[in-house]
């Protein structure tokens, strides 16, 4: 079963400690397994005296649920220096062309360091590079490939704005060159293309794109936005690379290939899965990580016990809405209740996502992050069946200890507390034991 690939077997003894899996990455797997069970201090950067250095002895049989299990970060909202995403706030290097480009960017030199950085740890950088609107800021360095010709200017907050990139033979060839500038940097085998939010105001007033849908025989803007579309998954297969785009890529029709990136509630995902497309479901409901994951105070701000405040963004400011810890715990990608076995193969996974725009600080985004990738982490690869929310709440209160020792400023609201903790019970991605 191809879900099972990345498995692995652990066998803990009293002097021996195996770890045998099919593909690296089980055994990989496997010896991260064993760094969860080994006391938190293992994850200090200065050695550590008076720790007895051990792990329970045990045998492990475990595996993925899900292929795709995708984390997105979003530095281009408020410190826009992603070198692998361009939208109305950030520019990939090629798209550089302002005398003091805002935020910065990262050289290539440093995109390869954090690529070496994940694929040592068997992760995949995945790359995205927005087209066509959420581009502002690639207009304002090249104006001639907006329907205006400008004059543009960054975007420094967030919206969605009416230009957008024009459909002349210019901007294909511009993007044909970032995607192969792309090719040699980022070697996993899917790129993703936004495709989300995009007005089509502007192609309805501009004399190219109007000419492009006649010469193409289009009968919309609807099907310009596909054909943009169909244009890049063309180029990126003759890279041998696959398209994932949001779900606005279906509009118009779905380019041969493609799969689809569900962010308004998952039935678009489902959609392009009973077509033969494979799907990854990312739905506000319960992906989105910059919206609030509990109570706010009277500003509208989430605060903790400590006093911590932190901005909610994207107006999640009660209780009522907010994305709890045991709400992302809930998340399945394909539900119980389907039953189509041909669309269950095609969705793949999940992600969840953090917009960074109402997230000033690397101390905010950790907030929001932590504990709840955890939970995503738990969703995405333990079957239902295994899943117990109580039980997760426990093993928790031990995976935050290394927390702690990170040093991150992780949400402490929804925390279980140790003194109601009768035993340490743990799941290691799905099995379950009792120490």
């Amino acid at each position: 079963m191809k879900r099972n690939r990345e498995g692995y077997t652990l066998s803990i003894k009293e002097s021996q400690i195996i770890s045998t899996g099919k593909l690296p990455q089980g055994c990989f797997h496997g010896l991260t397994t064993v760094r969860q069970l080994l006391p938190p201090q293992i994850e200090s950067k200065a050695p550590v005296a008076d720790i007895t250095w051990q792990v329970p002895q045990c045998q492990i049989v475990d595996y993925p649920l899900y292929s795709y299990r995708g984390m997105m970060l979003d530095h281009g909202e408020a410190e826009p220096t992603l070198y692998n995403e361009n939208d109305d706030n950030s520019v990939g290097r090629q798209f550089v062309q302002l005398n003091e480009p805002y935020g910065g960017f990262f050289t290539q030199e440093e995109i390869k360091e954090i690529v070496a950085y994940a694929t040592d740890r068997f992760i995949i950088v995945q790359p995205e590079l927005e087209i066509p609107g959420h581009v502002t800021a690639a207009l304002a360095a090249y104006p001639e490939l907006g329907c205006t010709g400008g004059p543009y200017k960054v975007i420094t907050s967030w919206g969605i704005f009416s230009d957008v990139f024009c459909a002349k033979d210019t901007t294909f060839q511009f993007l044909e060159d970032v995607w192969d500038e792309y090719a040699a940097l980022f070697p996993g085998p899917m790129y993703h293309m936004g495709g989300d939010e995009c007005p089509k105001g502007r192609w309805t007033s501009c004399q190219h794109c109007q000419q492009r849908i006649k010469d193409e025989n289009l009968r919309s803007t609807s099907e310009l936005q596909a054909y943009f579309v169909r244009r890049q998954a063309a180029h990126l297969a003759k890279l041998g690379k696959r398209l994932i785009g949001w779900d606005e890529i279906m509009e118009g029709g779905l380019a041969d290939g493609a799969a689809v990136m569900s962010w308004r509630g998952t039935h678009g995902g489902t959609q392009a899965a009973k077509t033969g497309h494979d799907a990854v479901m990312t739905p506000m409901s319960h992906c989105y990580f910059d919206f609030a994951q509990a109570t706010s105070n009277q500003n509208g701000n989430e605060t903790n016990e400590e006093g911590f405040v932190n901005p909610n963004g994207r107006g999640m400011n009660s209780f009522s809405n907010a994305i709890t810890l045991q709400h992302v715990y809930g998340f399945e990608p394909c539900p119980s209740s389907e039953k189509d076995e041909n669309v269950r193969k095609h969705i793949i996974g999940g992600q969840c996502n953090v917009w960074t725009e109402r997230l000033p600080a690397q101390s905010n985004i950790d907030y929001n992050v932590f504990p709840r990738m955890a939970s995503m982490c738990e969703a995405l690869w333990t079957n239902k069946e295994r899943k117990e929310y109580d039980h997760f709440q426990d093993r928790l209160n031990e995976i935050i200890k290394a927390y702690d020792v990170l040093g991150i400023n992780y949400c402490k609201m929804q925390l279980k507390t140790p003194s109601s903790i009768n035993s340490i019970v743990f799941i290691i991605r799905g099995v379950r034991g009792t120490v």
